[in-house]
């Protein structure tokens, strides 16, 4: 029998949050998602990203603190099959400008999954995920309005149930709400 890892499944439901909260936001047209307000774009071991597509946050705030803030990006239009991005920072405290650390001990949670889809022959196999459960990453808000989240991020993502490590640099982006 199969030893599901607590990683794995931080890593499961956290892809299928952002694949839900995607769904629900997605554009009919092919066209990307290149507005000033909208990119994310980072370093992999030192190789430039741009994700276009599906751009976002979370739901916009309902309350005047906000205790939650997820953001996340995909590299294709189709979510199913795309190489994605996204992190997730919860504070007990409000989300609010500045710099968030995971693996801290002020109480604010910080998760961030880089996930590769393994298709063969057109069909999902497999997910390859990396995440920071181990590793140190930042995420810093330097603009928290009710449009959106703009922020840099940077940090080690490793491999989950492996020893690899991706470096992540660089990163900046511009998330608008989903309304």
């Amino acid at each position: 029998m199969r030893t599901i890892t607590r990683t794995k499944i931080n890593s499961l439901v956290f892809i299928f949050c952002a694949t839900l909260l995607f769904l629900g936001c997605s554009k009919d047209n092919n066209t990307p998602e290149t507005s000033k307000e909208a990119y994310f774009k980072f370093k992999l071991n030192g190789v430039q990203k741009e994700y276009k597509y599906h751009i976002n946050a979370n739901d916009p705030p309902s309350e005047k603190v906000i205790h939650f803030v997820t953001i996340a990006a995909f590299e294709s239009n189709n979510i199913a099959t795309s190489t994605s991005l996204g992190f997730q920072l919860v504070s007990d405290k409000g989300a609010q400008i500045g710099t968030y650390l995971n693996n801290n001990a002020n109480g604010d949670q910080l998760h961030a999954t880089y996930a590769i889809q393994n298709v063969s022959n057109g069909q999902i196999t497999g997910t390859t995920t990396y995440n920071t459960n181990e590793t140190p990453f930042t995420f810093q808000i330097t603009s928290l309005t009710k449009s959106g989240v703009k922020g840099k991020f940077s940090g080690k993502l490793k491999l989950s149930g492996g020893s690899e490590i991706l470096d992540v640099t660089e990163g900046e982006f511009s998330a608008p709400y989903n309304y």
